[in-house]
């Protein structure tokens, strides 16, 4: 193995370690001069099959992002947008997870992740959009009040036809993601509301759920960020 090589090998896990400590050193700086007020735990939408249901989320610092409107303009969008992107993560930290009176503990990565897989053994469940309970197991900014937070689990019928996993970019809106000036555009001065999907994209998944037998049954999935969204 070339010496350049070797020494690559051997310095990137040292860059990687100071950047985690470096990162760490400007958490607690921000929650010491009160720069991080409020901490929640935001899940994403999960889901089972009948014998374990998966969920992710991820803990950080509440920016009070307020839900957008079809009025938003362009600095409205581009201010959510930029305290999205710009969010200040909670590595290390445990989470509860409760379901049918049957809890686990997870701890979230370097960039804040969690991921839950509970076993439902012994444990009853619905077809549907089921809660799961989370709560935070640390005092993060030591005011002795408890993150809690409700996510959502969806269970499909027992036996679909089959199941379908679609990307978001470019497959059901129109962002440009193989365009950089496009892709930011589209992603820092439009919303959820007033960016364009393609023609008879609603028809045609709405055709794929319900199948041959018209029944609503067929279970589709999107990509986001690092988790799976029910549809």
């Amino acid at each position: 193995m070339p010496s350049s090589i070797f020494s690559r090998f051997r310095i990137l896990p040292l860059l990687y370690f100071l950047k985690q400590q470096v990162s760490k050193v400007k958490l607690w700086v921000w929650v010491k001069v009160g720069f991080v007020k409020k901490v929640q735990i935001q899940p994403y939408a999960g889901y089972g099959n009948g014998k374990e249901l998966y969920l992710a989320g991820r803990v950080l610092a509440d920016r009070d992002i307020q839900a957008s409107t079809p009025e938003d303009r362009f600095w409205r969008n581009f201010r959510k947008m930029r305290k999205r992107f710009l969010t200040i993560v909670f590595p290390g930290v445990d989470v509860e997870a409760e379901f049918g009176g049957k809890t686990i503990k997870v701890t979230t990565d370097e960039e804040g992740y969690f991921e839950i897989i509970l076993s439902l053994e012994e444990i009853e469940w619905s077809q549907g959009w089921q809660p799961i309970r989370l709560r935070l197991l640390h005092d993060l900014l030591g005011r002795a009040t408890e993150v809690v937070a409700i996510g959502e689990v969806y269970f499909p019928v027992a036996n679909p036809d089959y199941g379908i996993i679609s990307d978001i970019d470019d497959t059901i809106l129109t962002t440009g993601a193989m365009r950089m000036w496009e892709m930011l555009k589209v992603t820092f001065t439009q919303n959820a509301h007033t960016r364009i999907s393609f023609a008879g994209v609603s028809e045609f998944y709405d055709a794929l759920r319900k199948g041959r037998d018209e029944i609503v049954s067929n279970p589709i999935f999107l990509r986001v960020e690092q988790s799976l969204e029910y549809l």
